[in-house]
């Protein structure tokens, strides 16, 4: 009898995406493979807080399991949930070859049969502006979170002039502004990206703040947002340059620095937040 091949994680990764001709091929591979790398950005702003070593974590829309590897190397215990069941499927076996234990399931933030009160973190990345009541979801997220626990979120800008030179998830122009029904027939009927459009509306900063602060979670800009932005002109900087080429990346990084504090830049430019936030004690 055959031995069946085992499919590995890439495998399994290339078997989801479309044809390598497919304009966002490229785009969708890249973001699956950097998810680790994302993860452990996370983790380093949660642990400038609090510890999460031994931590009970949630990963909401876990996607292809970055995150979720993250916090288990750094001593997480990790529970992944995700809709798709196939990317649940390759956080598993991704979680394997790093001989990680993660419960990955299958399962919708809406709808969760978690205990109240039962995470001491949650990351939700890059989830909210797909699931079908945004406002529901907020809820069970402030429900499921510890009191003194933390929350990790990024989201799409609505208002971003990146993002509507070049949306998100399908790279086209413009679709980040429109109502959902408008950038559906776009993006199947006229462009062609997808057989399917599970993007609703993205959200405003200010719509974030507003409905996660009803639910005793009060959210703040992380401000390690701008560190790969600093870090690349210190790499520079270390290197044996001479004065001026010093002195004017030194600049650079002030530059950065001072317009990444600016409200118009964080409404208007940036094409997606990280957020971080704190469940109120007394909720």
């Amino acid at each position: 009898m055959e031995n069946k091949m085992t499919l590995t994680y890439l495998d399994l990764l290339e078997e989801s995406l479309p044809e390598s001709t497919h304009p966002a091929y490229s785009f969708w591979k890249n973001y699956a493979l950097n998810a680790i790398d994302r993860g452990e950005e996370i983790v380093e702003a949660i642990n400038k807080h609090a510890s999460i070593k031994d931590k009970k974590v949630l990963d909401v829309g876990c996607g292809e399991g970055g995150t979720s590897i993250a916090f288990a190397k750094a001593g997480a215990k990790v529970i992944a949930i995700d809709i798709d069941e196939q990317r649940v499927k390759r956080t598993r076996i991704r979680a394997q070859e790093y001989s990680l234990k993660i419960e990955a399931l299958v399962g919708d933030i809406n709808k969760t049969d978690f205990p109240d009160n039962s995470f001491d973190a949650i990351i939700c990345q890059d989830v909210i502006e797909h699931v079908l009541d945004p406002e529901k979801a907020v809820g069970e997220l402030g429900k499921l979170l510890k009191k003194g626990g933390y929350l990790f979120l990024t989201a799409p800008n609505r208002l971003s002039l990146i993002n509507f030179l070049r949306d998100p998830h399908y790279n086209l122009f413009g679709i980040s502004l429109f109502p959902k029904r408008l950038a559906q027939f776009y993006a199947v009927k006229v462009r062609k990206r997808t057989a399917s459009y599970g993007v609703g509306v993205l959200p405003t900063l200010n719509w974030l703040k507003e409905t996660f602060n009803k639910k005793g979670i009060s959210l703040q800009i992380d401000p390690s947002s701008g560190v790969k932005i600093r870090n690349f002109f210190q790499i520079q900087n270390s290197r044996k340059k001479r004065g001026f080429k010093i002195f004017f990346r030194k600049k650079l990084i002030c530059f950065a620095d001072a317009v990444m504090k600016k409200d118009w830049y964080q409404f208007f430019i940036a094409p997606n937040w990280k957020l971080i936030g704190v469940k109120n004690k007394n909720v």
